[in-house]
């Protein structure tokens, strides 16, 4: 596995203040998106191995260091809703259903339209809900509709959540033609198998844009936890596909977040802004009240900053690191130290 290498977490310090100029009319503490002020959100899969680009013609290895190579890895997304910084829904799209295939060229999908502001945090399922995976595919529409992806000859098991198909090396060769080598079938199915994951997206939307959430999946983390030789078949709901499906809620992260193996620096930035505005330290800006402010100074301290991983499990902490965050300072971006390499889901602070 290649070194992780390093990703920064983004921090916006949003002002509850709204500019204007000295003699404008104070507009309202909160205004609505108005009509025609939306852009577009787009969501995209890019899969990797730790810190390189992943190869369905390569070999790769799984949590018993057994070799394997891949002919098929597919997922199901749904249930998608992204939120604001005060967890207010900015984007619903329960009902939009993505099937995210290593074998495609490209797995970039267009979710629909999001009024301007900020997309903090993207929710969203690995698998179906009961309903949808108890209905029938042979009325369904594209990508409910694969064939592949559902047991018609057992219909009570539903889609096929997370499909992994390919070979395993048997005698350690490096090849996969001889008798001791193994076909691998996950077909991950049945509603206990159903995730949910998350990404904090941090991305500003104006109207007319089109902004993408930038996911990876590191199929090195996703069969960590496998042993392929021993557990070559995985049918349904079985410990063996849990473990699967749970690799891959660990298996997903915003692209540029780090991967498998080794270690990675971490960074923390702080971006001063107004809204969806920039911060400027020579504009007048609008207290609670009503008043016109301009601001010659603001500064903070933050300290014992601590990291967690999704379980909620400590993955760093740097409580002798004291950050000075100064709005007049040119950049307000600090490296913290090194993290193991994984997912780092929370940033806790004072």
């Amino acid at each position: 596995m290649m070194n992780l290498k390093h990703f920064s977490l983004m921090a916006l310090l949003a002002l509850a203040l709204a500019s204007c100029k000295k003699d404008d009319e104070v507009p309202p503490t909160s205004t609505p998106s108005t009509p025609g002020t939306t852009g577009t959100v787009k969501m995209s899969f890019e899969f990797v191995n730790g810190q390189n680009a992943f190869d369905m013609n390569a070999n790769y290895v799984d949590g018993a260091n057994h070799q394997v190579r891949f002919s098929a890895i597919k997922f199901y997304v749904s249930d998608i809703h992204l939120e604001d910084m005060g967890g207010s829904t900015v984007g619903d799209f329960h009902d939009t259903y993505l099937l995210v295939d290593a074998s495609a060229p490209s797995n970039e999908f267009t979710l629909g339209s999001v009024p301007e502001g900020h997309i903090h945090m993207a929710h969203f399922a690995l698998g179906l809900e009961s309903a949808v995976n108890h209905a029938d595919p042979t009325v369904a529409e594209f990508p409910l509709n694969v064939p592949d992806m559902h047991w018609s000859w057992n219909p009570a098991a539903g889609y096929k959540f997370l499909l992994i198909e390919g070979k395993v090396d048997g005698n350690g060769d490096g090849d996969f033609n001889d008798v001791e080598d193994k076909n691998v079938t996950y077909h991950c199915a049945t509603d206990p198998m159903f995730r949910e994951d998350e990404l904090m997206a941090m991305l500003d939307v104006s109207a007319g844009s089109t902004v993408t959430i930038p996911a990876k999946v590191d199929v090195g983390t996703l069969i960590s936890g496998l042993d392929l030789l021993a557990d070559s078949v995985a049918m349904g709901g079985g410990a063996p596909n849990a473990a699967a499906m749970d690799g891959l809620v660990s298996a997903i992260a915003l692209t540029g977040s780090g991967g498998s193996g080794g270690t990675g620096t971490v960074k923390m930035s702080f971006d001063f802004v107004n809204g969806t505005d920039a911060f400027d330290m020579n504009a007048t800006y609008v207290d609670g009240s009503g008043n016109n402010v301009r601001f010659s100074g603001i500064k903070f301290y933050a300290s014992g900053i601590s990291l967690t991983d999704m379980g909620g499990t400590t993955v760093a902490t740097f409580n002798s690191t004291y950050l000075l965050v100064d709005a007049a300072a040119a950049m307000n971006e600090f490296t913290l130290g090194s993290v193991p390499a994984g997912h780092v889901h929370m940033a806790h602070f004072a």
